[in-house]
């Protein structure tokens, strides 16, 4: 199976070298390609990536020198991919490259899509230092299932597998680094494409600073911009509500462990 990993990064020079190896690790029983899109990185993140490149033929590198920005980055990854299988992931070990084999098996053996997800059982949020944005993070989710009737409980991972032909139900990505992805599964659902939750320990990123703004203010108007998403994904019926979907396309996410979705 040929799988692709699509790594947008910015400022990870301490970590993109031991996390290029950990995910060829994960994945040696495929096919397997890298692309490191990084956003013109000060401390040159883009050009340690090169260096590793010229060791792996399957690592190849995006410079981009546009105005910055993840989704942006993100897009011209999946662009330029070429497996059956797309993975995205950040670049911090925040998310378990260990865990990309588990997401790649549950596409290669039938799923649409395969999400990481802190909030099925076995699945958590580590990040002892970021009490508030853990907090807001479970919310809002809670708040996205009960508004969009979704059945996904993670619906803001940002870790994932997909299957390509899938990618044309759920392209372009639309919005922020969060609110592209709750957009892209509610089009999943729309469309009435194979979901599966595989849980995962969201951890403190290993090395490096993190890129998302800590301070109260900034955690709020986070959460407001979310839930002014949700409001317009609901008014809007990128998600269609439950009542309206088919039996079959209900039951169609599903979650590992005890939590599964129930059939009609």
């Amino acid at each position: 199976m040929k799988v692709s990993v699509v790594l947008p990064t910015y400022n990870e020079a301490e970590n993109i070298t031991a996390i290029v190896h950990e995910i060829f690790a994960s994945l040696r029983q495929h096919e397997t390609e890298i692309l490191v899109v990084d956003d013109d990185s000060p401390d040159g993140t883009w050009h340690i990536a090169e260096q590793i490149g010229s060791h792996f033929g399957r690592l190849r590198v995006v410079r981009r020198q546009a105005p910055r920005s993840f989704r942006a980055s993100l897009s011209d990854g999946i662009s330029l991919t070429r497996g059956e299988i797309v993975c995205w992931m950040n670049a911090d070990f925040s998310m378990p490259p260990s865990l990309l084999t588990a997401l790649v098996d549950a596409v290669a053996t039938g799923q649409d899509l395969a999400v990481g997800s802190r909030y099925v059982t076995g699945g958590s949020d580590s990040r002892a230092e970021a009490p508030l944005h853990r907090f807001l993070s479970r919310t809002l989710t809670r708040t996205a299932g009960w508004l969009l009737s979704s059945k996904l409980r993670d619906s803001t991972s940002g870790f994932i597998a997909v299957r390509r032909t899938a990618l044309d139900h759920l392209l372009p990505l639309e919005g922020d680094r969060g609110g592209y992805f709750m957009t892209l599964v509610c089009r999943a659902q729309q469309s009435g494409l194979k979901v599966m939750e595989v849980p995962y320990a969201l951890m403190p990123r290993r090395a490096g600073q993190s890129k998302t703004a800590s301070g109260i203010l900034a955690h709020f108007s986070r959460a407001w911009s979310y839930l002014r998403l949700i409001l317009s994904l609901r008014h809007a019926g990128t998600c269609l509500p439950s009542t309206a979907v088919p039996s079959k396309i209900r039951s169609n996410v599903r979650r590992t462990g005890r939590c599964r979705a129930r059939r009609s």
